[in-house]
């Protein structure tokens, strides 16, 4: 039967639906001889190409892979620097602010960077993130340096999303030639001699810098010992230095190395003859901080940087680069860059909405059924005639069977509800959901402040300070498991 003129003037064709400022990625991976001239990788094209949410073919990421392997494993443990730098810390995916970086740091052919690691996991885009990176060290090896962060690991990888989304994008044997990249990467930097610049900081195993180039770094990570510190290790928080009278104490935010206050801060910068303690690893409002100051020269012994603004895209931070010129310190700040949305977990848009579907159709059925009750009721009280007689011990298993029908199917409508506000929740608190920080292990009273702060544009402290108390979860190690 045909609409009514009035339906049919509220119906649109699939063209008209579209929304044609919004461009599809490319269909197709991008060709072989696109990404290479010969043997050189053409690293502008790749960041075109990424940009746009391309792909390329497994077997160049495989040779991006094994070329950048083999220049990080030229390098010593402690790579050492000189002159001019942009430090850049934790990226996290966030393919869009690493442009960002490039655009207020100026092109690698200018000037060298240094990244302090953490490059996959909690964003969507940690593909892209290390492919560009890697095309970068195989075309510039002097002008590109990255070092080891505690999430360049099998560990972690695969308890939050980089594997997941490795398998989506590609494929294991993608993963696994991603992992065999980190297992290569240096540990530390030394800038003019005077910055050690680490992703973590420093622990108890480690007092000198030779003692750091005696560490196998060609492996995964350990549980203990000092790689483990040079990637999870964190400072005392300041409210807390000067109580603190153990240089070094367990770090059980972590779950692993320890928490180094100034005094142990001061004396490896003495014994080593440096000047400061350049990391990353944890994310701050303002993108960097400058802390447990130095008495003897008023300069900061720690400066933490954080390059991933609004993290996990409900942190509203600022994000910051250290630009060193000329023998002076200068940060960068810089907001969030507008990415391309991706559903939690890379879902489909299939299975993301069966929640929705089922809840709309388990209330329709729970309506019927409800109607089916009332209409036995009516029939029972006599007020109508029915073309059928039935006894009395039939018309209460009927309405026994319909009542309990009714009741089956409201709990139905229930748990469809749940999954759907579950699904919902998920979407606004974006990364935080990487370990199960929903609203099934969340108090009520800290899941409606959670939303609100992320449901609101400003960028306040106590947004802030809720995020990071909330996420504290996903801070800790995961356990590695046994061979």
């Amino acid at each position: 039967m045909a609409a009514p003129p009035a339906v049919m003037a509220e119906v649109k064709s699939v063209p008209e639906r579209l929304d044609n400022g919004v461009q599809a990625p490319p269909l197709h991976p991008l060709p072989h001889n696109d990404l290479f001239k010969g043997n050189k990788v053409q690293p502008e094209v790749l960041r075109l190409h990424l940009l746009k949410e391309g792909k390329i073919t497994e077997d160049d990421v495989c040779r991006l892979c094994k070329d950048a392997m083999a220049a990080f494993r030229a390098e010593p443990n402690i790579i050492k620097l000189e002159g001019n730098v942009n430090i850049v810390g934790d990226i996290h995916g966030q393919y869009y602010d690493l442009m960002k970086v490039f655009e207020i740091g100026g092109k690698v052919e200018e000037v060298p960077y240094l990244f302090l690691g953490d490059y996959v996991d909690r964003g969507t885009f940690s593909c892209e993130v290390v492919l560009y990176l890697m095309a970068l060290k195989s075309t510039h090896p002097k002008k590109v340096f990255c070092i080891r962060g505690n999430h360049e690991c099998r560990a972690l990888t695969r308890t939050f999303n980089f594997k997941n989304e490795c398998l989506h994008k590609y494929s294991m044997r993608v993963y696994d030639a991603f992992m065999d990249v980190f297992d290569t990467l240096p540990l530390c930097a030394l800038l003019d001699a005077k910055f050690l610049c680490c992703h973590g900081g420093i622990g108890p195993s480690f007092h000198t810098l030779e003692d750091i180039n005696r560490i196998d770094r060609f492996s995964e990570p350990p549980e203990a010992g000092p790689m483990c510190d040079l990637l999870w290790a964190d400072p005392t928080p300041d409210e807390d230095d000067e109580v603190q009278a153990k240089p070094f104490t367990p770090n059980t935010t972590r779950g692993c190395s320890y928490l180094f206050n100034s005094k142990a801060a001061l004396r490896f910068l003495k014994d080593n003859q440096l000047l400061s303690i350049v990391r990353a690893h944890e994310a701050q409002k303002e993108g960097f901080k400058m802390h447990k100051k130095d008495p003897e020269n008023d300069f900061p012994a720690v400066i933490t940087l954080f390059s991933a603004p609004n993290y996990c895209d409900v942190y509203k931070n600022k994000a910051a680069i250290l630009k060193y010129q000329n023998t002076l310190i200068n940060i960068r700040q810089f907001k969030q860059t507008q990415h391309p949305y991706c559903l939690p977990n890379f879902m489909n848009v299939f299975t993301w909405s069966l929640p929705f579907v089922g809840e709309k159709m388990s209330q329709f059925l729970s309506d019927a059924l409800l109607m089916a009750d009332l209409d036995a009721e009516f029939e029972d009280d006599g007020s109508a005639a029915t073309s059928k007689a039935f006894s009395a011990s039939e018309k209460d298993e009927r309405r026994r069977q319909i009542k309990a029908k009714v009741k089956a199917m409201a709990k139905f409508v229930k748990t469809y509800e749940a999954s759907r506000l579950n699904n919902e929740e998920l979407i606004h608190l974006g990364g935080l959901a990487d370990r199960g920080i929903t609203q099934h292990n969340m108090s009520a009273e800290a899941r409606a402040k959670l939303m609100s702060l992320v449901q609101n544009d400003e960028e306040t402290e106590e947004a802030f300070l809720a995020a990071r108390s909330l996420d504290s979860l996903n801070e800790k190690r995961p356990m590695m498991k046994k061979q």
